[in-house]
């Protein structure tokens, strides 16, 4: 059938893209899918939303749950993988530590209660995901475009785990009570 045709030559020019571009296609998709996805969760941010947002006054929340959804997706190419080539993928203990940090931030965030605790758990697992980013330098005989691609996912990862530090520090100094660790929408909410 037509659409099996169609089907078939999609997932010949994805496999004949060279080594990382598939990657780096992923990655800009993902970040642009956990920003809608969050956009749209979060109550109260579709009024406010701009760049400058979502860099400087985004909630903790928002920001854990943009990371948390570009996590998952590298984390299940790596289970995929491992299961499908038995190609041994570091990604599946990284971005599992990003997604396990993510969800007690998350929790504690509900709870309104956050710690020192969380923010220096999401800081180690996005340094765990940058550093293993890092050590695709080290593999012999790297391909240019997949050496780009790790270049730019150590850079993503050590940017985003800037951008939770700051999230943290701007909720917790902020001089407003745990509520605060909340989005600005869920301030007063039983």
């Amino acid at each position: 059938s037509k659409n099996k045709a169609l089907d078939k030559e999609t997932a010949t020019m994805f496999e004949n893209l060279p080594p990382g571009i598939l990657a780096l296609i992923v990655l800009a998709l993902a970040t642009i899918g956990g920003l809608i996805y969050s956009v749209f969760h979060e109550q109260g941010t579709r009024r406010r939303f701009s760049v400058v947002w979502i860099v400087r006054d985004s909630p903790l929340r928002f920001r854990v749950q943009c990371t948390a959804s570009v996590a998952v997706i590298f984390w299940l190419w790596a289970v995929w993988n491992f299961i499908t080539k038995n190609d041994p993928d570091l990604g599946m203990v990284s971005f599992a530590t990003v997604l396990v940090a993510s969800g007690c931030t998350m929790k504690a965030l509900q709870s309104s209660i956050s710690s020192k605790k969380h923010k220096y758990g999401m800081a180690v697992s996005t340094t765990l995901v940058t550093a293993n980013y890092m050590l695709g330098f080290f593999i012999p005989s790297m391909p240019t475009t997949l050496k780009v691609y790790f270049g730019v996912g150590a850079s993503y990862w050590a940017i985003i785990g800037l951008w939770i530090w700051q999230g943290f520090n701007r909720q917790m100094n902020s001089g407003v009570e745990a509520t605060s660790l909340l989005s600005d929408s869920d301030v007063g909410q039983p």
